[in-house]
């Protein structure tokens, strides 16, 4: 009689059409029934292996023989054969075995049926981490072959003309997986299509809070501007949606005609390549969530740790480089020369190993946030506040990697990082990394001579001309990002990053005080001595931080008794919060209403209680005013806490019932 298993979304054991409800609880009989089933046949050793790694060999074998005599006896002898040393299935059924054959077969539509939820969904063995390993490998590749089968659903529907169908296939897409970018990105793009806006948007603002609560993200770029079109496009956008995705199917067959079609479909494969290189080589060890960044030698993935379940980022080399010798050994390079390094400024990397075909990757620390790149593109110009702060991350990262023999060589915009939560700085990157020969390691010589490794806008004056590099060139590397920081500007004026890296070697940069008056003359002054032609005349990362950040510093002022550390972050972060400015604007207007109110009284023209009730109202304004001004006084995107809410309910409270107080008494 044949024995039939549900492993999706929980489960079910059947002995024909009979189900055996008390059967699930046994855990190792029906974990060895399930693995059977998927695995179709195996050894006694790897069984004892998965299902009792702890016990010494007699013992689990023992256990295997009494389990599999309790097995025969609940369910038959027809369901497994014996070979001394093999264990065979021969009339044992599993609907994931049966969804997988599906999807081989292409036959989308029967594997969606079959899927009734996440493989052993809710289930554990006690005791047995290795088969619950084994657990997640195969829930890892279930899910991935379920999202290929709604994604391939979809667009058949698509073809057929049939939007109410693939609006269906992509509901139950989001349903299994609500964190999936490009599930949403398909529903959201149909209920346009179907003329649904909003809907479309509704979803849109779900999923990104979602996003924020889960991951700390925002929505991809592709998707946020499909919500902008549906935004302000109306009725003409939403019919060229429906246009273009009942048309999907067609467009997606001429694509590769067209050049940009066929480049763009190119670089969607390897994108899917490296994906699923990653999915299959780490699943039940990391969730693969979404692509956040890539470089000219890396692909880097948002993925979560199963066991830790902590977000990382993982970065793996680009697949046309994998053939390099010297792209993977500087890949490897970069997160040896970053793990030697401990500081909250450097990101930490946590992993480090091959895939597939020799394939490196690295695991690191997630920073939730954006980098000094895309800072910089969207405010130019950073106050003096952050400004320091900033230099003084980027200059303790440094100190810190240098004071482990390693010099970072390509220290530019995009390899820092700025943590959204903290405000922490850090750095990124260390592909292109050296070790200095005071380094606990003899340096490895991975480049030709004279060839420039680094980005020719933030290369020092040595790399450019090919000569050896010292942890002084990051210095100038560092000069180059504060000044373009400070001034909105590079330190020499070219029309390509060519001229502006040979430029270097024979002329002085720009004045940062002629392009920005404002800007403080000792920090100006510290820029300039970063920027110095001569290597040795630059400052050590060490100086510069305690320049930036120490008592008793040029860049703050002396008094006869230094501030502390703590005091002098305070200051600066009351002036990058504008409160300085609101005090001062509010002086001069309460000067204005007390001594204006005062002279309207001796003439008659004001009352006592209405003089009372103004005082009354400026106080709290002002309190107000300073509550506002601390959570929204820095630059960019603020949301209103609880906190906030609650302090300026208090105030409003105050303001009524001591107004009510002047008025009775």
């Amino acid at each position: 009689m044949t024995v039939r298993i549900s492993a999706l979304g929980g489960l079910q054991v059947f002995r024909g059409s009979e189900e055996l409800t008390s059967f699930p609880a046994r855990g190792t009989r029906c974990a060895l029934l399930v693995h059977l089933a998927l695995e179709g046949e195996t050894t006694r050793d790897s069984v004892m292996a998965l299902l009792w790694p702890r016990s010494s060999p007699e013992k689990a074998r023992h256990s295997l023989s009494q389990t599999l005599y309790e097995l025969r006896k609940d369910l038959g002898e027809d369901w497994i054969e014996t070979a001394g040393e093999v264990l065979r299935a021969s009339d044992l059924e599993s609907d994931a075995v049966s969804f997988e054959s599906a999807v081989a077969a292409e036959m989308y539509g029967e594997a969606l049926n079959l899927y009734g939820g996440p493989f052993l969904e809710g289930t554990y063995l006690v005791d047995s981490g290795e088969f619950q390993r084994w657990v997640d490998r195969h829930r890892s590749r279930i899910e991935r072959m379920r999202r290929k089968a709604q994604h391939a659903q979809t667009e058949s529907r698509l073809e057929e003309g049939d939007l109410d169908g693939a609006l269906a296939v992509a509901h139950a897409w989001v349903d299994c997986d609500p964190l999936d970018d490009e599930a949403q990105h398909v529903l959201i793009k149909l209920l346009a299509a179907a003329g649904r806006r909003s809907e479309a948007l509704s979803q849109f603002e779900e999923f990104e809070r979602m996003l924020h609560r889960e991951l700390q993200v925002t929505p991809l770029d592709d998707t946020c501007s499909l919500i902008e079109q549906i935004r302000v496009g109306g009725a003409e956008v939403l019919g060229s949606q429906r246009s273009m995705a009942l048309a999907a199917g067609a467009d997606s067959r001429r694509a590769h005609h067209s050049k940009a079609g066929a480049t763009e479909a190119e670089g969607a494969r390897a994108d899917r390549s490296v994906r699923e290189l990653l999915e299959a080589e780490l699943s039940g060890e990391f969730d693969i969530l979404r692509k956040i960044g890539e470089g000219s030698m890396g692909v880097v993935y948002l993925a979560r740790e199963v066991g830790l379940r902590r977000l990382v980022a993982i970065k793996v080399l680009r697949p046309e480089h994998v053939s390099e010798e010297t792209a993977r050994r500087r890949f490897v390079r970069e997160a040896q020369a970053a793990g030697r390094i401990s500081h909250p400024n450097v990101a930490t990397v946590f992993q480090v190993g091959l895939l597939r075909d020799e394939v490196p990757y690295l695991v690191m620390a997630w920073i939730k946030g954006t980098s000094l790149a895309d800072r910089l593109t969207s405010e130019r110009q950073l106050e003096d506040g952050e400004l320091r702060r900033i230099i003084g991350g980027i200059a303790q990262g440094l100190a810190a990697a240098h004071a482990t023999g390693v010099v970072h060589r390509d220290l530019r915009p995009a390899n820092v990082r700025l943590e959204e939560d903290s405000g922490r700085v850090a750095l990124t990157d260390f592909g292109l990394a050296a070790t200095l020969a005071t380094g606990a390691e003899t340096p490895e010589r991975l480049t030709l001579t004279g060839e420039l490794l680094g980005h020719p806008r933030y290369a020092a004056p040595e790399q450019v001309s090919g000569e050896p590099v010292t942890e002084r060139a990051d210095i100038y590397s560092l000069g180059v990002i504060a000044f373009e920081m400070i001034t909105g500007e590079h330190p020499f004026e070219a029309s390509t990053d060519v001229e502006l890296a040979a430029m270097r070697l024979y002329e002085e940069p720009r004045q940062l005080l002629a392009l920005q008056p404002q800007a403080d003359p000792a920090l100006a002054a510290l820029v300039h001595r970063c920027l110095a032609l001569e290597a040795n005349h630059r400052p050590r990362a060490v100086e510069i931080a305690a320049e930036l950040t120490g008592p008793g510093s040029a860049l703050i002022p002396e008094s006869a008794e230094a501030p502390s550390p703590e005091l002098g972050r305070l200051l600066v972060e009351l002036r990058a919060r504008r409160l300085p400015l609101v005090v001062a604007a509010f002086m001069a207007v309460s000067w204005a209403l007390v001594f204006g109110g005062r002279s309207l009284m001796e003439r008659g023209a004001l009352d006592l209680t209405a003089y009372l009730l103004g005082l009354v109202l400026l106080v709290s304004g002002f309190h107000a005013a300073l509550i506002r001004s601390w959570f929204h006084g820095k630059p960019g995107r603020h949301t209103t806490s609880a906190l906030e809410r609650c302090m300026l309910g208090g105030v409003v409270m105050v303001w009524i019932a001591v107004s009510l107080l002047v008025l009775v008494s």
